[in-house]
């Protein structure tokens, strides 16, 4: 990593926050110029996993495939009778994980990559972003690889496809920058108090039940209001809508309560981005304290 180029500090005794449009543009320069030395580190951190690794990718796919096969037996002995419409209940069940683990990871991933790298960033004039860059990488490859046995499912079923179901794609991005976004906010708190940490993988399971992952919400009820709050359920009945088609479990008007969310996400996680680029530094030498 030492032929890389050093990004270039400047120090002012200004502070940074009296020029947002100024620091708004040196945080998007930043992932523009990160986005090289991301992939490096990414390609770096995928060959060490895999080639130190028996199973190999198998290690991806797995735990998706043990949640299938735990719900699937509960589904076939009659303990859940979920109603999915025209899609069998494995399918199901595997399309809800992929994207709900596309979100945690965004969450746990975007933690675990920075503080993995807080020692280097104490030591090394490195670029921040692409520490950022680099977790989302892997997450983008690691889902993409637990696409493979979904596509197998959908063989063997003979699932049909909606002629829309490219545009499951925008949905299941958007899950992913919130889960990034809930990072971002939460990443200074995280890295000092590792009991935060433990709390949002606590909070994470909860969740998984109350969005439609494992099952249709249902209609009335308390977990009826969980889901209606929970600002993950429209965007993955959005993608099952896009997916599958209509006759997929989602409920009308979820597809334009996805595009509001998802337009209020993006100034959001540009906001985030900011905080980002500030609160490391900082974060920083308070543990090299």
């Amino acid at each position: 990593m030492s032929n890389l180029p050093l990004p270039i500090t400047s120090y002012s005794a200004h502070s940074e926050v009296r020029r947002p449009g100024r620091l708004l543009r040196q945080t998007l320069a930043g992932l523009w110029a990160a986005r090289e030395l991301a992939a490096r580190l990414a390609r770096r951190d995928l060959s060490a996993r895999y080639r130190e690794s028996f199973l190999g990718i198998l290690w991806a796919v797995g735990p998706s495939l043990i949640t299938v096969l735990t719900f699937s037996l509960l589904q076939q002995q009659q303990i859940l009778n979920a109603q999915t419409g025209s899609v069998p209940y494995p399918v199901y069940v595997l399309f809800g994980t992929i994207l709900w683990e596309l979100f945690t990871g965004a969450i746990l991933g975007t933690l675990n990559e920075v503080r993995g790298a807080l020692t280097t960033l104490s030591k090394v004039n490195i670029s921040r972003e692409a520490f950022l860059i680099s977790g989302l990488y892997k997450l983008l490859f690691d889902t993409t690889i637990k696409c493979l046995p979904l596509v197998i499912l959908l063989l063997a079923y003979g699932v049909p496809l909606a002629a829309s179901f490219p545009l499951a794609l925008l949905p299941a991005l958007g899950m992913m920058a919130l889960g990034l976004l809930i990072a971002l906010v939460l990443l200074p708190l995280l890295l000092l108090v590792q009991d935060i940490a433990r709390l949002v993988t606590a909070l994470l399971t909860f969740g998984l039940f109350v969005t439609p992952v494992l099952y249709p919400m249902p209609t009335t009820g308390f977990l009826s209001v969980l889901a209606g709050l929970n600002p993950v359920t429209p965007f993955l009945n959005t993608a099952r809508a896009a997916f599958f088609g209509s006759d997929a479990g989602a409920p009308a008007g979820s597809e334009m309560t996805a595009l509001v969310f998802g337009l209020a996400l993006l100034p959001c996680l540009v906001i985030g981005l900011v905080l980002y680029r500030l609160t490391v530094p900082i974060v920083v030498e308070r543990l090299g304290d």
